[in-house]
């Protein structure tokens, strides 16, 4: 949106002369944005499984996964807090803070309303490792803040300025029931609680922040929206999209590759009668060799560019006659 932030911001823009926020992008928003990229990360089984067998699993199954979602949602609740916004707004006039010393703040010595307005509750039936995975997502910049500067200053979370830091924070937890509802679900198992496994989260929190941060895929909204389904839908789009351009998301370029004629997808000419031979060879599951013999010249690198496109593997031979 143009102009100065009129609620909780996530992510500005400054005019490079004068400094002054000349756009803004709501903190809901960007959570949303990096939730997204976060489920659709683990809507790929190799990603999804990788992570699970840091747990010892074989496969994370559904309730885990959304509630893994909303940590990633809440990687920059810190961000509510007052001295943060004063970044943005001059108005405020309190001390500018940052948001992952704060972030820890409320999880440890948050007050009891601060705590409530979270769901610190509900959270806590989701199992021990809850904590450190939580931990790990608000430490999405790498690594987590000295314990001894963690604090939690009321005034950082107290209503001003046209701004109520534990609304805005009931809020934001609050739409994750919509983004990720079986996160919410009675039950379930355990989250897992294995080092190796926090730790991949974390890296994969990292990734998702920044890809949701990438304007290309998730420009600044327009307006503010009360509909977080739609919303959530239209980043989970473009979190699918941003995966696939960069090359993480490998299905539908697999597809395509299937269906293409493979010599014309590496070269505009007409093959010759031996690509075309080559280009009819069947791709046995157990592997096979096939030797092309034939003069510089007669386009056997095209040939070798060609299939190495279709996923075989050609070892060009030269011979010198002395």
């Amino acid at each position: 949106m143009k102009g100065p932030p009129r609620t909780f911001w996530g992510k500005l823009e400054r005019d490079p002369v004068t400094n002054q926020v000349v756009a803004w992008h709501p903190l809901v928003d960007h959570c949303a944005d990096v939730a997204a990229v976060c489920a659709a990360l683990l809507e790929l089984p190799t990603w999804r499984h990788r992570l699970a067998r840091h747990a010892g699993r074989d496969d994370l199954d559904p309730v885990t996964v959304a509630r893994l979602v909303v940590f990633a949602a809440l990687h920059d609740l810190g961000k509510l807090n007052l001295g943060f916004q004063a970044k943005g707004r001059d108005d405020l006039g309190v001390p500018e803070r940052g948001h992952v010393v704060e972030g820890f703040g409320i999880l440890h010595k948050g007050s009891r309303a601060a705590l409530d307005a979270l769901g610190g509750s509900v959270l806590d039936t989701w199992g021990a490792a809850a904590c450190d995975l939580f931990e790990a997502s608000i430490a999405h910049h790498g690594r987590p803040p000295d314990p001894t500067s963690i604090d939690f200053q009321h005034a950082w979370w107290t209503a001003g300025g046209g701004l109520d830091p534990l609304a805005g924070l009931r809020d934001l937890r609050e739409r994750t029931g919509y983004w990720a509802p079986r996160a919410f679900d009675a039950g379930g198992p355990e989250l897992p609680d294995a080092p190796a496994f926090t730790h991949a989260f974390a890296g994969l929190v990292m990734l998702a922040d920044w890809l949701g941060s990438d304007t290309r895929f998730f420009p600044y909204s327009e307006g503010l929206t009360d509909e977080p389904v739609a919303r959530f839908s239209t980043a989970l789009a473009a979190a699918r999209k941003a995966l696939a351009v960069i090359g993480i998301a490998i299905e539908d370029a697999r597809k395509e590759l299937t269906g293409r004629d493979r010599f014309n997808a590496v070269s505009r000419l007409v093959p010759n009668a031996a690509q075309r031979t080559v280009a009819t060879q069947p791709l046995p599951e157990t592997g096979s060799i096939c030797v092309l013999e034939s003069e510089t010249g007669s386009g056997k690198t095209e040939e070798l560019a060609a299939n190495r496109n279709e996923g075989r593997w050609r070892g060009p031979m030269a011979r010198a006659d002395g």
